[in-house]
């Protein structure tokens, strides 16, 4: 009976110490999440802000206040921003997931 009773309490053990290990997995994936979410909306921003600084070039160009080398110096901020903006939108993609699988719903995804 004593080795029953111990065989019940490893058993509870183990599974508070799982529980305890899913709770700390899907805290820290919801954390990696909102960063996640929080750079994205930052390189949405810093997208807008390189298309209007070269809308602004462009501008400047034609009214012959600015060189070419500003509209080119513009196009390559935007083209930074998109890669900024892409990879953020991957980082929070691949957070998500993490955090179904975390949760145990990845199985779930398509």
């Amino acid at each position: 009976m004593d080795e029953q009773n111990a065989v019940v309490r490893e058993s509870q053990v183990r599974e508070a110490d799982l529980r305890r290990q899913i709770a700390a997995e899907v805290d820290a994936a919801l954390l990696d999440l909102a960063s996640a979410e929080a750079q994205q909306a930052v390189a949405r921003e810093q997208l807008r802000l390189a298309e209007s600084e070269l809308s602004q070039s462009r501008e400047r160009f034609k009214a012959g206040v600015a060189g070419n080398i500003d509209v080119i110096t513009a196009q390559a901020g935007l083209i930074r921003a998109r890669d900024t903006e892409i990879d953020a939108r991957f980082a929070a993609a691949t957070a998500r997931i993490s955090l179904a699988r975390a949760a145990g719903v990845a199985r779930t995804l398509h």
